[in-house]
């Protein structure tokens, strides 16, 4: 699996929407060395092998996709956004070992079956370090006052 990072929302979302970006502060310690593992760990994996061995791993439902365009609408242009939305693949993977997730776009890019691993390109929309995306724990997770920003501070809502 191949990754970009072009599109990943690099602002803080608003505390008090749908999703969060924010990770608790005992998270921030080990978030860079798990994210570099699962990045090392996917990139060998073809597509096949992800959907086997991640267990959070999937293709997001039409539901799901509403909730995340609603988000972002507020920070891609529109009509980029649309096209995202309807021509390509919305996914979740594990951003961590807990409960971290990425979300993002995931296209077949190559046919190659010398190299089945670098067929495939997620580009990650947002990180979801704490799993507000999911509906049972947004309203648990959001109320949590301890989650921080990693953000700069003028980009912080």
């Amino acid at each position: 699996m191949l990754f970009a990072f072009d599109k990943l929302l690099v602002k803080c979302l608003p505390h008090d929407g749908l999703i969060s970006n924010r990770l608790s502060e005992n998270k921030l310690r080990y978030f860079f060395p798990s994210l570099l593992k699962i990045l090392a760990e996917n990139f060998s994996r073809t597509l096949k092998d992800l959907e086997r061995e991640d267990q959070h791993f999937h293709m997001l439902s039409e539901k799901e996709k509403l909730v995340l365009e609603k988000v972002l609408k507020k920070y891609h242009p529109f009509r980029q956004l649309r096209k995202h939305f309807n021509n390509l693949e919305i996914c979740q993977m594990s951003l961590d070992e807990k409960e971290g997730r990425m979300v993002g776009i995931i296209q077949q890019i190559n046919n190659s079956t010398k190299h089945p691993e670098r067929n495939y390109l997620f580009s990650p929309l947002i990180l979801d370090f704490e799993h507000t995306f999911h509906p049972n724990l947004r309203k648990k997770r959001l109320k949590n006052s301890s989650l921080i920003c990693i953000m700069s501070e003028k980009d912080c809502n």
